[in-house]
């Protein structure tokens, strides 16, 4: 019996201790709104090779043809909103207008890393989705 009291204070101080150490010292944040503005490269994922968040949140994601960025789809500060640290993107072909994307975007960043991760959802047009990739982005220094 006084082991086991023994083996759940050890348990129970490894965890206070580890949540410690990773709530203080881990050298990581979350991001805040401000963050998302700037190029992306996309590390996973093969819808397109990168994102460009501007000052007033719209934005597009490009491609890279023969080595020049190509804008592909485009977004306005109105598709874009923010939940707690999450960033939801909206992207809708133009005639007739429909949803074909939704970008759920988080990320973290560190002295020398800032990264995006979540999910691309894939829309048919009419509001019904079809499919979903994960993605991940590096912030372009």
């Amino acid at each position: 019996m006084k082991i086991r009291k023994i083996a759940i204070s050890l348990v129970l101080t490894w965890i206070l201790l580890s949540a410690t150490a990773s709530a203080c010292c881990s050298g990581s944040e979350s991001l805040t709104q401000t963050d998302f503005i700037g190029q992306w490269n996309m590390l996973i994922g093969d819808f397109s090779n990168g994102l460009i968040v501007n000052d007033d949140f719209s934005g597009s994601f490009y491609n890279l043809v023969n080595g020049n960025r190509v804008s592909g789809l485009s977004f306005a500060s109105d598709d874009v909103t923010f939940h707690d640290d999450l960033i939801i993107i909206d992207v809708y072909m133009t005639r007739p207008r429909g949803l074909i994307r939704r970008f759920t975007l988080s990320g973290w960043k560190s002295s020398n890393t800032t990264r995006i991760y979540g999910y691309m959802y894939l829309y048919d047009g009419f509001g019904r989705q079809f499919n979903g990739k994960a993605v991940m982005l590096d912030k372009v220094e």
